[in-house]
């Protein structure tokens, strides 16, 4: 049954009948706003409260939540340290910057919920994604590919048929949508709470 909601309205955007009457076993919550690069605060919103009012919905329905998070909570340096950091599954906050993109610091922000529900007895599984590309299945990518940054970056370089020599020996994660689901929906019942799916 396909149910019309808002993950960033309360109780879902649902009313409170229907809301008290779903008991699911698990809620997969990949509802976020992932324009990385934005400069609308309303994202921060979207991607904080709409993972508060998940998690509140898998509290009173029973169901176990499976947060899809991102990678990008790593942040992009650790302030001060001039080594290379090792940012593993079992690591959350290890003093890298994660407020200067406001991307990064829902998403940052979401996950902080989740961990804190988990403490408090929610149980609940964290998948950190990385870039996501176009199915392996058939190459289909997103639908408004044009709000997406690592797109345009790669149709410029196709376009202008160089690269830049400083990404000769830059690694870039790519992760096929359809592989990273079906890798998801297989660690659903995997021990450990964090997993890094890129």
């Amino acid at each position: 049954s396909v149910i019309t909601g808002d993950v960033s309205a309360p109780q879902l955007g649902l009313d409170t009948a229907l809301y008290q009457s779903l008991h699911v076993e698990n809620v997969y919550h990949a509802a976020a706003d992932v324009r990385h690069y934005t400069t609308d605060p309303g994202a921060l919103q979207t991607n904080v409260q709409g993972t508060i009012g998940v998690i509140e919905f898998c509290r009173q329905s029973g169901a176990t939540l499976h947060h899809i998070s991102t990678i990008s909570v790593s942040g992009d340096s650790v302030p001060g340290s001039s080594q290379a950091i090792y940012f593993k599954e079992e690591d959350f906050e290890i003093g890298q910057n994660w407020m200067d993109n406001i991307y990064v610091r829902g998403k940052y922000l979401a996950e902080q919920q989740v961990h804190s529900a988990i403490s408090s007895g929610l149980d609940a599984k964290i998948y950190r994604v990385g870039r996501l590309v176009s199915r392996s299945s058939d190459g289909i990518f997103q639908r408004n590919p044009s709000g997406n940054t690592f797109y345009h970056l790669i149709r410029a370089i196709h376009a202008l048929g160089v690269i830049p020599a400083s990404f000769s020996d830059l690694l870039v994660d790519l992760t096929p949508v359809d592989v990273c689901a079906q890798a998801i929906v297989a660690l659903r019942r995997a021990a450990g709470p964090v997993f890094h799916v890129i």
